[in-house]
Order: C-alpha cells, then sequence, then structure tokens
C-alpha cells in the first residue's frame, strides 16, 4: 500500500520550519505566509491550515494498515517558499514523519520525498500533486493507495482521484481509499482529539475554508480549474 499525507503547508516559528496549524492566516490572495502570524479566527484571511493534523493521521492510518511507501506533500516546491529560498513541504513533513514513527516504534516504510531541486510538470496545486501520487504508485507496481487530509479538503480530493482514475488509462486500476484526518485521530483518542476537532469544525476559518473549496470543486468541474 502507498501511503499519502496531502500537504496543507509549512511556516516557519522561531526560525524552524513546521507544519501548520489547524488554522492559519494566510496571505491576502489566500496563500500560506512563510512566517506564522498570530492566529485570528475573525480575520477574513484566516483559514484551515491541518499539516499536523494531517501528519499525526498519516501516522495512525499507518499503524492500523502498515504502507510499503509514505509521501508527504508530493509536489514541487510551492512559490511562497520558493521566494524565501526554503525548503519544499515535502522534505519538511517527510522528516517530521519518520520522526514520529521512530518515536512510537512503528516500521518505517519507504519514505519518498520531493526535494526543493526537483521541478513538476504543472504548477504545485493539490491535483498535480494527487497525479504526482498515483503515477509513484503505478511506478511501484502498487494498486492500493491510501490518501489522508483535512475533512474540509476531501470532497475536492474524491472529485479529483476520481478524475484521474476514470480519464488516465494508467491509474484506472488503483483502489484508492480516503480518509479525513479529524476522523482517524478522533478514532484512535476520542479524549485527545474531540475538543480539538470540535473546535476546528466551529470555526469561521473552517466555513470560510469549506466556501473556497466548494468554489474549487465547481470550477474543476466546469474546466476552469
Amino acid at each position: 500500500m502507498l501511503m499519502a499525507i496531502l500537504g496543507r503547508g509549512i511556516q516557519r516559528v522561531n526560525g524552524y520550519w513546521e507544519m501548520t496549524e489547524d488554522l492559519e492566516v494566510c496571505a491576502p490572495d489566500k496563500s500560506h505566509l512563510p512566517d506564522r502570524v498570530p492566529l485570528d479566527d475573525a480575520n477574513p484571511d484566516c483559514l484551515v491550515g491541518g499539516g499536523e493534523l494531517n501528519l499525526l493521521a498519516g501516522v495512525e492510518v499507518h499503524r492500523r494498515t502498515p504502507a510499503t511507501v509514505a509521501v508527504c506533500a508530493y509536489a514541487h516546491r510551492a512559490p511562497y517558499l520558493a521566494k524565501v529560498g526554503g525548503p519544499s513541504e515535502s522534505e519538511v513533513m517527510s522528516e517530521k514523519l519518520s520522526g514520529l514513527m521512530n518515536d512510537r516504534r512503528l516500521r518505517l516504510p519507504e519514505v519518498c520525498v520531493w526535494d526543493r531541486d526537483r521541478l513538476g510538470e504543472d504548477p504545485s496545486n493539490t491535483h498535480r500533486e494527487l497525479a504526482n501520487v498515483f503515477a509513484l504508485a503505478c511506478e511501484r507496481t502498487i494498486a492500493d493507495v491510501h490518501v489522508v487530509t483535512v475533512s474540509v479538503h476531501l470532497p475536492r480530493i474524491a472529485v479529483f482521484a476520481r478524475s484521474l482514475t476514470e480519464r488516465d488509462m494508467r491509474f484506472r486500476h488503483l483502489a484508492v481509499s480516503l480518509f479525513a484526518s479529524e476522523q482517524v485521530l478522533v478514532e484512535a483518542c476520542p479524549a485527545k482529539y474531540a475538543p480539538r476537532v470540535l473546535g476546528l469544525w466551529g470555526s469561521q476559518a473552517y466555513t470560510r475554508t469549506a466556501f473556497y473549496e466548494r468554489r474549487g470543486t465547481v470550477a474543476f468541474l466546469q474546466g476552469r480549474y
């Protein structure tokens, strides 16, 4: 099985690159900011981040069904990171994934990293990231793909996955399973994660992000993505 933990951004905190928190204040164009700023749910640019949630959920998915290969944020370095000479999100997230798995004494899968100098075929976006994941699965002759991301992101991922597997002959044999990070974590430890998830779901940022996710899905279906 190939496990793909989708990227939700990284930010500098006291000089170190960290995963985005559950909520993050973004730039006015809704792209990630390279440096974390104080959280403000009332800010119209505050959206769901979820990088840390995805990472933690990926560890739990692997615990349940060990992956042979794992990837994190498997696409080329986003412009907001390139502008500041930062790493790729895949580099940072993959290192943290390996550390968490080692801490929990889990068998480490092969972690394939998309490094900062590797270019992609198209602009870095979620559709391209998913296509990269599916291409790697085919390259490694793996038919089962588990995709982990936050719940607000999941409907768009489902549309992208269906489109790729229906339109690209290379991917038609893939069995794709989708996992909502919040659900995975609450099932693993309700006492620890239920309050956190309820806070996320009840935020203004979650409502805003859901609006933008729906808009992006409609644009894709209309051929404007």
